[in-house]
Order: C-alpha cells, then sequence, then structure tokens
C-alpha cells in the first residue's frame, strides 16, 4: 500500500516538475502577420525608421536626463567607461532579442522567446521582472520629469505653486501631483491608439536630440581636461556600480521588440530597430558625458537635473533651453514604458498565466485598455511609495534579469543537444553560479576565491562554445555572428552590474514572491499552452468579452 502511494506521489511530482518547464507554440510567423487574428490584432503601422525613432525616444533621455546625476555621483568622470560598458552589455543582449524578435514576431519579447525555449516557469520571471522594469521605469521618469519641469518653471521666473511641489506625508508616503499628472497624460495617450503614441513620441524625440546637440557643442566649446584629473575617484567598484544604475536607460530596445504585433514586416525591420537604436545611443550617452564632466567638476553636477544645471555658469540660457527639451522629450521614455508594459500583460493574459480580461484588445483604438490601466495605476502607486534613487535602482535590476534570459535563450538555440538534453542547463547554470560568486569575491576584495571562480567561468564558457552550431533558420533570417560567444558575454556583463545592486535586490525578491503566489495560485492551473494546436491562443474583441 505505501509503495503505491510512493509511486503516485512520484508521479505527481514528475507532471509538477514537467508542468513547469512546458513550452508554448509560436503564436506568429513571419508569413501571417499582415493580418489581424481573429479580428482582434492589433494595428501594424511601425516601419524600420519608426522603431529606431522608438528606441532612440526611450533609450535616450532617461540615461542622460536623469540618471546622469546619479551615475557621475557614483563613478566621477569614469561614467564615460560606465556608459560604454553598459552599451556594450546592452548590445550583446540586442543583437539576441535581434535575432529572436525577426523570427519571432510577437508582443511580449523576452517573455515570448523564454517561453517558446526555456519553458512556461522561467518565462513567468522574465515576464514578472520585465512588469516591474518598465512599470518602475515609468514611476521614476515621471519623478524625473516633475523634477525637470519645476527646474524649467524656477528658470524662467515662474513660480512653482506649494502644491506642485513633492509633498511628503505619513512619514513614509510623498505626493508628487506633477508626476501623478505625466502618468494619467500617458495613460491616455497609449489606451488612444498606436498611432498617436508613434508620432507624439517622434515629436518628443526631435526635440531632445536636438537639445543634446547643443549639450555636446557647447560643452566641449568650455572643456578643461583639469576636471579629469581624478577621472576615477571611486575606483573600479564605482565605474561597475555606475553601469548597473544606467543599465535602466538601455530599456528602450526592449520597447521596439514589444511592438512586434505592430510592425510591417517585422523580419527586417526589428533588427534594424533593435540594433540601431542601441548602437546610436551608446554614442551620444558617452559623447555627453565626456563633454559635461569636462566642462563642470564631476562633484558639482546637480542630482535631479543635471544637464540643465550644469550650464548655469557658463551658458545660462541653456538651462531654460534643456530643462524644455527634457520636459518635452521625457514623454517619450514613460510612454514606451506604459507601452510595453500593457502589451507585455496583455499577451500573459492571452496565455492564460493571468486572468484572460487583461488580454482583451479594444475594437475602436485596437489597443489593450484594460492592460494599459492597469499598469498606470501601478506607476502611479510607486510614486507615492519610493525615491527616485530607489526606483531607479529597482528597474535596473529587472532590466538585467531580462537581458540575461535572452542572452541564455540565445546560447540554448545555438548549442543544444538533442541526445544530451540535461547538458547545456548544467553548463549555463555552472556558468551563471561561478560567475556570481567570483563578481561577489571581488566585491569583497576576496582574490583567490575570485580567481578561481574567474577560471571556471572561462573554462565553461569556452567548453560551451564548442558546442555552437548554425542554426536551421540562418539563410532567411537576421543571426548573430558567433551567437554562443555573444550570449555568454551578454550574461557575463549583466550579472556582474546585477551583484552591485544589493538593496534593490531584495525588493526584487519580494516582488517575486508575489508572482510565485499568483503564478502557483492561477497561471500554472490556466495556461493555454497545452492547447490543441488548431486552438488560437488570441482573445476575442473587448466588445465581445
Amino acid at each position: 500500500m505505501w509503495l503505491a502511494e510512493a509511486l503516485n506521489a512520484a508521479g505527481d511530482m514528475s507532471e509538477f516538475a514537467s508542468s513547469l518547464f512546458r513550452k508554448r507554440r509560436q503564436l506568429a510567423t513571419a508569413a501571417d502577420v499582415q493580418t489581424p487574428r481573429d479580428g482582434a490584432g492589433l494595428k501594424r503601422c511601425l516601419g524600420a525608421s519608426d522603431l529606431v525613432l522608438i528606441g532612440l525616444g526611450n533609450i535616450v533621455g532617461g540615461g542622460i536626463y536623469i540618471l546622469f546625476g546619479v551615475a557621475v555621483q557614483t563613478a566621477g568622470p569614469a561614467v564615460v567607461i560606465s556608459f560604454i560598458a553598459t552599451g556594450l552589455a546592452a548590445t550583446c543582449s540586442a543583437l539576441c532579442y535581434a535575432e529572436f524578435a525577426g523570427r519571432i514576431p510577437e508582443a511580449g519579447s523576452a517573455y515570448v522567446f523564454t517561453y517558446m525555449e526555456a519553458g512556461e516557469f522561467l518565462a513567468w520571471h522574465v515576464a514578472w521582472a520585465m512588469i516591474l522594469e518598465m512599470v518602475t521605469g515609468s514611476a521614476a521618469v515621471s519623478v524625473g520629469w516633475s523634477n525637470y519641469t519645476r527646474a524649467f518653471l524656477a528658470g524662467v521666473g515662474a513660480e512653482v505653486p506649494w502644491f506642485l511641489q513633492e509633498l511628503p506625508f505619513g512619514g513614509v508616503f510623498k505626493l508628487d501631483i506633477m508626476a501623478l499628472s505625466y502618468l494619467v497624460f500617458l495613460t491616455g495617450v497609449v489606451s488612444a491608439g498606436i498611432s498617436e503614441a508613434r508620432w507624439m513620441n517622434h515629436v518628443a524625440t526631435g526635440v531632445k536630440l536636438g537639445a543634446l546637440v547643443l549639450v555636446i557643442g557647447f560643452a566641449f566649446t568650455y572643456a578643461d581636461v583639469a576636471n579629469w584629473a581624478d577621472f576615477t575617484p571611486t575606483g573600479s567598484v564605482g565605474i561597475v556600480r555606475a553601469a548597473a544604475t544606467v543599465m535602466f536607460a538601455y530599456t528602450g530596445f526592449e520597447i521596439v521588440a514589444q511592438c512586434a504585433e505592430e510592425t510591417d514586416n517585422p523580419k527586417r525591420s526589428l533588427p534594424i530597430g533593435i540594433v540601431g537604436s542601441v548602437t546610436a545611443s551608446t554614442l551620444i550617452y558617452a559623447l555627453v558625458a565626456a563633454s559635461v564632466t569636462l566642462m563642470v567638476p564631476w562633484q558639482q553636477i546637480d542630482l535631479k537635473a543635471p544637464l540643465a544645471m550644469a550650464f548655469t555658469k557658463t551658458q545660462p540660457w541653456l538651462v531654460s533651453t534643456i530643462s524644455a527639451a527634457a520636459v518635452v522629450g521625457l514623454f517619450a521614455i514613460g510612454l514606451g514604458n506604459l507601452l510595453g508594459s500593457s502589451r507585455l500583460l496583455m499577451t500573459l493574459g492571452r496565455d492564460g498565466l493571468i486572468p484572460s480580461g487583461f488580454g482583451l484588445v479594444s475594437p475602436s483604438t485596437n489597443t489593450p485598455v484594460v492592460a494599459t490601466m492597469i499598469v498606470g495605476a501601478m506607476a502611479a502607486t510607486q510614486t507615492l511609495l519610493f525615491s527616485y534613487q530607489f526606483l531607479t535602482e529597482m528597474v535596473s535590476v529587472g532590466t538585467m534579469f531580462a537581458f540575461t534570459m535572452v542572452c541564455m535563450d540565445l546560447v540554448i538555440t545555438r548549442a543544444k543537444d538533442e541526445t544530451r538534453p540535461a547538458v547545456l542547463p548544467s553548463l549555463l547554470l555552472a556558468f551563471v553560479g561561478s560567475c556570481t560568486l567570483a563578481c561577489l569575491a571581488w566585491h569583497r576584495s576576496l582574490w583567490v576565491p575570485m580567481t578561481i571562480f574567474a577560471c571556471v567561468t572561462a573554462g565553461v564558457a569556452a567548453y560551451i562554445c564548442s558546442l555552437s552550431k548554425l542554426p536551421a533558420w540562418a539563410d532567411d533570417h537576421f543571426t548573430v555572428p558567433f551567437g554562443v560567444g555573444v550570449g555568454l558575454s551578454g550574461i557575463f556583463m549583466n550579472v556582474v552590474m546585477t551583484t552591485s545592486l544589493e538593496a534593490a535586490l531584495e525588493w526584487n525578491l519580494i516582488w517575486f514572491a508575489i508572482g510565485w503566489v499568483i503564478y502557483f495560485g492561477f497561471g500554472r492551473f490556466n495556461s493555454k499552452v497545452c492547447l490543441p494546436e488548431g486552438e488560437p491562443l488570441t482573445t476575442k474583441k473587448l466588445a465581445d468579452a
């Protein structure tokens, strides 16, 4: 009797374990993207140039108009190296995103890629991290926007009323009416339709790029190399921590991948939009960081409005000009984060991992209105609870987790061995584990353990690279050159930066705990991954629900 019960229990455990790694089939291919499925599709109107501008609109802005102040106080003039290092990590991740997005043109980006390559449980973690990343990003940018708006009004001599200041209350909360108004407005724009959001993004992006050209030109005119006399005041640890902080700035290309179901010819346009926007933004960030830190001693750069206040002494008229550009330009970043997070919630609802109401698409606007309202409300709640700097650290951790998983997905597609399916996951686990331990040892100046774990990391990476093979789709889709090496490099750089944000990691664990309750209480039992091949995964229109 006890033997039968034990066997039944073992069978249940086996079924439970296998359910965690079940994989979803592809919903859309390059051949069927021209028409909406079941009449409930999103509107396809974005080309390659639109995607590059959406990427630039979401990448260029938060990292330089807002986070630059935080990063320069962390790394000093070496923040230039921080931006370049983060750009390299983002480029590795962007190349991986580009290959998947061109081949799997679905909203959901990293979540969908992981669902199809690594299974449902890991995909849920990616989606949950991305929701935190993009919603928190919207909250952080809303606070940054309100700071720049107040700086702009003060710069032109206007008195900012007391009720538009950031007002602490209750000892824990803070009320920022300007930040909340920003979120309400953008939630309405995103709900109105992708065409409206596209044109608003283009205008905002053009304004802020024009302002950055002025910043670079005038800052280099007043450059003083003496300001770089102490180039790395906080050492390599400060450089890495600053790089981790500004990772939030590179989430914009992920928004491009989220627009897959609204893109014409995604097979060509998505790789161009993703890689092009990351490359251009890295160059812009490095030039701005170098020019401003050469013009102003890094200790004097303002924390909340770094670019605008940097010209207080040299070109006072630029203070109001840059603040005005930031006020307009930062709309693109908040818009992109709300756009991406709402599409991700829509995809989770469509897949059954959260209630199906989140996946409903309005027939009048062709947008997921319910999901958009929810993410807007979540972002507004965060502005009441958390400080600006803490919000930026939280969003960076979520970003790097999603980037790491997509790099890992690419390695899986290139190096998996069908005859020995358990080998590659074990190797990847050993690679990430040894890399993490090496980084933790480095932060604590434990040089011998660091050297040992670094050697293990290098050895495992070399063996994984030896398993690489050319994918079957290489002839008709964009394929990352040296894909396994690029993927492992992306994993390594993201792990290095993630381990430097320990405080934010604790709050991310709380967020993941909430996600586990939702997944094991609802998602695992309602997942549509096991639906028959002929049954569509898409939901009906909002009006038909």
